[in-house]
């Protein structure tokens, strides 16, 4: 499902982002500490409000999963209610937009 692309694409937009928006704020070709400070706080926090969670999911589903009757158990509960990915994916995250991504109108660039 691409989730390893995804957890590397995904963290580099919005990265960019940050590089982007503050350029265009001191129009400038180097950035000052204070300025990459500013960029450092507000990546790690746009960060975690996208990828905590995805994380945190996954690390107890891998330690829940390394156990083979609660393998078993969910492998039968997925062949009977496949519903269930779904509603993983919206739990941990993972089918949610980036939060605190600027939208680009794809016709202006």
């Amino acid at each position: 499902i691409a989730g390893g692309i995804s957890l590397a694409i995904q963290p580099a937009y919005l990265l960019c982002e940050q590089l982007i928006a503050h350029r265009d704020t001191h129009h400038s070709t180097a950035f000052s500490s204070d300025v990459l400070d500013s960029i450092r706080y507000e990546y790690a926090a746009t960060w975690r409000r996208n990828f905590s969670r995805r994380l945190h999911m996954a690390a107890l589903f891998a330690h829940l999963f390394m156990r083979p009757i609660c393998t078993r158990i969910a492998a039968d509960m997925v062949e009977r209610v496949p519903q269930l990915l779904t509603w993983g994916a919206r739990c941990s995250g993972k089918a949610d937009r980036l939060r605190g991504a600027r939208q680009f109108d794809v016709a202006q660039s």
